[in-house]
């Protein structure tokens, strides 16, 4: 039950390092305002709609190659299963919380249940030995 646990939690780490690091290249690559986060909805939602459609497709990825990496840690840790589904499910969760926070177009709110649902499938395709990574605990004494 605790690898399973770490499993997730290390999945959940690297699947966010994952989407961050994307996310910073589209933001670097395209800038928005340093006021975004302030601004009102409507405002927001023009930025976005200005925004070329690389940046918003850069974020998808994100969604997707972070799912991708964090089930893939999960197999590496815990071995195959569905246990990879949780970290993808919080992967979602997020991308909606963020679609539906900020004005997002219908094709991004679709990619934020759509990218991840790849990732791990994707991350299922890749050879990965059953729980290859062993613990060893010895008693103490």
């Amino acid at each position: 039950m605790i690898k399973q646990g770490l499993a997730v939690a290390v999945g959940l780490v690297l699947a966010m390092a994952a989407i961050m690091g994307i996310e910073l290249l589209s933001a670097q690559l395209f800038p928005i305002p340093g006021n975004f986060m302030a601004m009102d909805s409507v405002d927001q939602g023009a930025v976005m709609d200005e925004l070329p459609f690389a940046a918003k497709a850069l974020v998808v990825f994100g969604w997707g190659l972070g799912s991708f990496v964090g089930a893939l840690a999960v197999r590496w840790i815990a071995g195959p299963g569905w246990l990879g589904l949780a970290v993808v499910a919080l992967v979602i969760l997020g991308g909606l919380v963020n679609v539906f926070t900020i004005p997002h177009p219908l094709w991004m709110r679709a990619g934020a249940v759509i990218a991840p649902l790849i990732g791990y499938w994707l991350a299922g395709l890749v050879p990965v030995a059953s729980g290859t990574l062993r613990w060893r605990w010895r008693a103490a004494g």
